[in-house]
């Protein structure tokens, strides 16, 4: 459910709720199935103010209630200023995050069941400017982001956490894990053309330095490197992925991508995967 208020000419709250309920359930090599399920209530509220001519004010809190995690509450709050009439903005925007894990990061064959939520504070400074006459756009943002149990992936090679030593379950390829204190921060640029009506260019770059900050290690970072539209659907089919502290480069390309054709489960069982990488 969600509400809209216009409490005055530069005022509008918009307040709502909401209920959403998951279920996994996993089976390999016949063994019988394992997961849950669970529930999250969640309400929320959103003020947003416009008190002077070209500039617009937000301020938001939400409540989540987890069936298994319990109750969080976070706040978000964002500002834009245009000296002239939107042609150059200046924004910036704080915002705080609880994301529980999973219920595939706590119960696939990768899962691991002693994983914490993990919470976040994120903020970020910007400007656009907009020139000929609205045909062309650049843009810069500089932003930062602190994280508490930063739910990561990470290898079982030497690693002694409890979920990488469970005989009964080895996890071969890694496993999840909470990264008790981590840190990113970065630049973002942007260039947007029009040349002609109806025929848009966008080209974006960003710079990020995420690290692990118990031992100061760099985090693995993860860049899109090509996104195209198929079967209508905008879809990535070039991912890369560096691993800071070993400089290794892995480069993930997806090609004769079908959205019509069904793909049984058991081809992403852990026995299908290992015979995959053999």
């Amino acid at each position: 459910y969600q509400g809209v208020f216009d409490a005055a000419d530069i005022a509008e709250l918009v307040f709502g709720a909401e209920r959403e309920e998951s279920e996994y359930l996993s089976s390999s090599f016949g063994a019988p199935a394992i997961g849950d399920d669970v529930w999250i209530n969640s309400v929320y509220g959103q003020l947003n103010l416009t008190p002077l001519d070209g500039l617009s004010l937000t301020g938001g809190v939400r409540y989540d209630d987890h069936e298994t995690y319990g109750d969080n509450t976070t706040f978000a709050a964002s500002g834009a200023y245009s000296p002239n009439g939107g042609d150059t903005v200046l924004r910036g925007s704080y915002g705080e995050g609880f994301k529980a894990p999973a219920l595939f990061q706590l119960f696939s064959d990768f899962g691991n069941t002693d994983l914490e939520p993990e919470e976040s504070e994120n903020w970020d400074v910007g400007i656009t400017h907009n020139f000929l006459g609205g045909r062309a756009e650049v843009g810069v943002t500089y932003f930062e982001r602190d994280a508490t149990n930063l739910i990561a992936f990470v290898g079982c090679t030497g690693n002694p956490i409890p979920a990488c030593q469970d005989p009964a379950n080895p996890r071969p390829f890694g496993t999840y894990d909470n990264i008790a204190l981590a840190s990113a921060d970065g630049w973002e640029f942007g260039l947007a053309l029009r040349p002609t009506d109806g025929f848009d260019v966008a080209l974006n770059y960003t710079t990020i330095d995420a690290r692990n900050d118990v031992n100061g290690n760099r985090l693995k970072t993860i860049h899109n490197g090509n996104i195209e539209q198929i079967d209508g659907i905008w879809t990535v089919t070039e991912v890369n992925v560096i691993n800071h502290k070993t400089d290794h480069r892995t480069r993930l390309l997806f090609e004769n991508i079908d959205y019509e054709t069904e793909v049984p489960d058991r081809t992403f069982n852990r026995q299908m995967l290992e015979r995959g990488l053999r």
